[in-house]
């Protein structure tokens, strides 16, 4: 995921990981007063969905520079849809935060200082687990269990989640779709006015055939201590012409009882 202010600048990047995501259709006569100005509510099928979002941050770093004992965090954020229209140009969709949790308070800060955007520190907890019985098969996933908790007024709050079907690419022109293509984000400035910045990241495909093993090369380094793998990024229209390239720390994979991969590179082939 990357962060482009208006003017075309990087300003953040970072990788999200299991990120968990529930919506609904509500009123939009609860949500329209929060648009900000310049903007108007995108409906899908004539209806209103906001989202409760959950998930990781990794390996963040703002204007490129990874900020120590910051770098991984977990958040939760309630958003809705909007939409902008643009002289000479597609619609801009996009997306408001009503609220934003993260449990470190430097980043609470930093966001509500510099852009904007209605962020809180609150205690938070993540579980993601296989669930018992759950056996990775050659052609799906093992079942898992995500939770995200954050505490406030003295109790936890949860979003759950049990994962049971492949992944996949959501359907053109389906609500899930809809939820999921919005490039942009809007958020009210001090001054009255609307600031707006674009969210980067990728359209990969997740089913069965983009994880299949021919798309996956690994190389045993001579030592014999770590791999070389490069994993092909199988799009929807399939050109695959991007490759990841990971490092594989056999050692520290064993003692973390989970694979210890280093990104080294991502280009195209």
């Amino acid at each position: 995921m990357t962060v482009v202010s208006a003017e075309g600048s990087v300003f953040l990047t970072a990788a999200w990981r299991d990120l968990l995501m529930v919506s609904w259709a509500v009123d939009p006569a609860i949500v329209r007063p929060l648009a900000p100005p310049g903007t108007e509510i995108d409906l899908a099928d004539g209806r209103t969905f906001v989202s409760l979002v959950a998930f990781r941050f990794e390996d963040t770093r703002v204007l490129g520079v990874p900020i120590p004992f910051h770098r991984n965090f977990l958040e939760a954020n309630l958003r809705f849809y909007v939409r902008r229209r643009v002289p000479g140009e597609d619609v801009r969709r996009g997306v408001v935060f009503v609220k934003e949790i993260v449990p470190l308070r430097a980043v609470a800060w930093v966001a509500r200082a510099i852009y904007g955007e209605n962020y809180v520190r609150l205690p938070m907890r993540h579980e993601s687990r296989l669930l018992s019985g759950a056996k990775a098969e050659a052609h799906r996933d093992p079942s898992r269990r995500l939770a995200y908790e954050w505490r406030t007024a003295g109790r936890w709050h949860a979003l759950r989640a049990t994962t049971s079907d492949e992944p996949g690419i959501a359907p053109a022109g389906s609500e899930d779709a809809f939820i999921t293509e919005h490039y942009w984000g809007y958020t009210h400035h001090r001054d009255g006015s609307t600031r707006e910045y674009r969210v980067e990241h990728p359209h990969l495909r997740f089913d069965p055939e983009a994880r299949n093993l021919r798309h996956t090369h690994v190389t045993v380094a001579g030592d014999g201590r770590s791999w070389l793998v490069q994993q092909v990024l199988v799009d929807p229209e399939e050109h695959n012409d991007w490759v990841a390239t990971f490092e594989v720390d056999l050692a520290a994979s064993r003692e973390e009882s989970r694979p210890a991969m280093r990104l080294q590179g991502l280009g195209p082939l």
